[in-house]
C-alpha cells in the first residue's frame, strides 16, 4: 500500500513539473515587450517600430488570456473592446517558421470573421499547430493554426502597465 501511495506521489510530483517546466518554455520565447503609461504612447512607438522595420501592426484586446505578459482591461472596461497592448510583426516570417513559445496572431474559424487571436504555439501536429493564452488552463487543442488562419508571428509587444 505505501509503495503505491508513494508511486502516485512521485507520479504526480512529475506531472507537476512537466507542467511548469512545459509552461517556461513558452515563457521563455516570448518577443520583447515595452510598457508605457498610456494605450495612446504605446500605440504610437508601435507604429513608428512598425514603420521602421517594415512590419504589421496588430491590437489586442484585455481578455486576459496573456496575463500576466499582456495585461487584461480594468473592472469596469470591456475585455472584448478594450486594446490594452498593440503588436509588430517578425518581418518575411510565414507559417512554416513557427516555432514552439512563438506568439503568433491567427484568426479561429469558428469565431466571428474578421476576428483575431493572439496566443502561444504550443505543440504541432499533422493539423497544424495548437495554441494557448499564458493565462488559459487548458490549450486550444479543439482548433488549430494553419497557413489558411496564420496572420503573422510578433516581433515585439508595445503595451500599457
Amino acid at each position: 500500500m505505501l509503495k503505491i501511495f508513494l508511486g502516485c506521489v512521485v507520479l504526480l510530483s512529475d506531472l507537476i513539473y512537466l507542467g511548469i517546466s512545459s509552461q517556461r518554455m513558452l515563457e521563455n520565447n516570448l518577443p520583447p515587450k515595452e510598457v508605457f503609461a498610456t494605450i495612446e504612447e504605446a500605440g504610437k512607438a508601435a507604429q513608428a517600430f512598425a514603420q521602421s522595420t517594415g512590419g504589421s501592426l496588430g491590437s489586442v484586446f484585455g481578455t486576459g488570456s496573456m496575463v500576466p505578459f499582456i495585461p487584461s482591461a480594468k473592472p469596469g472596461e470591456s475585455p472584448t473592446s478594450t486594446i490594452v497592448a498593440f503588436v509588430v510583426s517578425r518581418p518575411g516570417a510565414t507559417f512554416a517558421d513557427i516555432r514552439v513559445g512563438d506568439l503568433c496572431t491567427y484568426q479561429p474559424a469558428d469565431r466571428t470573421p474578421g476576428q483575431t487571436w493572439i496566443h502561444l504555439a504550443a505543440k504541432k501536429d499533422s493539423a497544424g499547430w495548437i495554441m494557448t493564452g499564458l493565462n488559459n488552463k487548458h490549450y486550444e487543442n479543439w482548433m488549430r493554426v494553419t497557413p489558411a488562419n496564420f496572420s503573422f508571428i510578433v516581433s515585439k509587444v508595445f503595451t500599457i502597465q
